[in-house]
């Protein structure tokens, strides 16, 4: 795993998640949803624990499609999916 990539992806999200979520949730539900999964996901990243957060991030996947854009996707959105798509190749998934 590159701790660097899982950094920066780290760091993308904690810039983004909740701004996304607020801005987009009304229309993107799910998004609400995953930014209350994501703590627990950073978390588990953090202590190591890749069983966990393997567990987490296959929930955001399906409650976004596998992190499908949809039409109205800002650049926030899409950095936001891209720093997910990190994590995902940094757990192998």
């Amino acid at each position: 795993m590159n701790s660097e990539n899982l950094s920066f992806a780290l760091e993308e999200l904690d810039l983004l998640m909740a701004k996304v979520a607020r801005v987009h949730g009304d229309s993107h539900p799910e998004l609400k949803e995953i930014n209350a999964i994501y703590p627990e996901l950073k978390a588990a990243l953090q202590a190591g624990d890749y069983g966990t957060a393997g567990a987490k991030l296959k929930k955001a996947a399906e409650l976004s499609g596998d992190f499908t854009l949809p039409a109205d996707a800002c650049q926030a959105y899409t950095r936001l999916y891209k720093a997910f798509g990190i994590i995902e190749k940094e757990l192998g998934k």
